[in-house]
């Protein structure tokens, strides 16, 4: 019989599960522990330079970062443009894959005062939805160490995330437009978002890969039963996912 009262300890895993219903992303752009995507660059990098100076490769931060975070990595070539501030469009995207999709943005009216007159938003949805049975929040943010081509011009939007009641992993960039047009090649598994759990707990991932039918059922109709046009459907959402997980847990 299972102690469903028993408190978590340091070394129980937090369990992250990961879906998608396409078997090639599947098989080859899986969310992955960040150890596996450490910069090739630091790898190279001599822990002493010819001149005897330690370098960054002494550095357990930069490890821990990588070791203690799960990457979310680019799962198609994509070749992106930033328009300059002269021009009408303000960006536009080409990826071979087709699950590559442009989910609409945030307009300069919903962050005025951050976003300022040349501050824009380029919003994607990634293939992969997670979830995770406890209200384990995780921090988001860009990979600073794996993006240096990006750093300058385009931004992901940090925050804070819970999968417990939201699925989705939504990559929110900030740029500014300028007077120059700026092309960036994205290569396929780079790393776009990681994410790191606000608890000491290591994160166990495991991927599932499920059928179209299944994933329109669970994560784009399932919350049908809300009425998304009230502001306070969140969070009517959050009750309902925590007294639906007790109802789970003692059945």
């Amino acid at each position: 019989m299972k102690n469903w009262f028993r408190r978590k300890s340091d070394s129980d895993p937090i369990i992250l599960d990961c879906y998608t219903d396409s078997e090639e992303i599947f098989t080859f752009a899986k969310p992955n522990n960040g150890k596996h995507f450490i910069p090739e660059w630091f790898k190279k990098t001599p822990r002493v330079d010819d001149k005897g100076i330690t370098t960054i490769k002494k550095c357990p931060a930069v490890v821990d970062y990588y070791r203690k975070g799960i990457i979310i990595p680019c799962w198609g070539e994509i070749d992106l443009t930033l328009f300059a501030i002269q021009d009408t469009e303000d960006f536009k995207f080409v990826s071979v894959s087709e699950r590559f999709g442009f989910s609409g943005t945030h307009t300069q009216e919903q962050f005025p005062a951050f976003a300022g007159r040349t501050g824009y938003n380029a919003k994607f949805t990634a293939p992969w939805k997670l979830r995770c049975n406890e209200p384990i929040q995780f921090s988001y943010s860009q990979p600073f160490w794996s993006n240096r081509d990006l750093l300058v011009d385009l931004h992901l939007m940090p925050a804070v995330m819970d999968f417990q009641s939201q699925h989705g992993i939504e990559l929110n960039y900030f740029f500014e437009k300028t007077s120059r047009r700026k092309d960036f090649n994205i290569q396929p598994l780079t790393p776009l978002a990681i994410l790191h759990p606000l608890s000491p707990r290591p994160v166990e991932v495991r991927h599932h890969l499920i059928t179209p039918e299944s994933w329109r059922a669970q994560f784009q109709l399932g919350w049908g039963i809300f009425d998304t046009t009230k502001s306070n459907w969140l969070s009517e959402k959050k009750k309902f996912v925590k007294k639906w997980q007790e109802i789970e847990n003692n059945s």
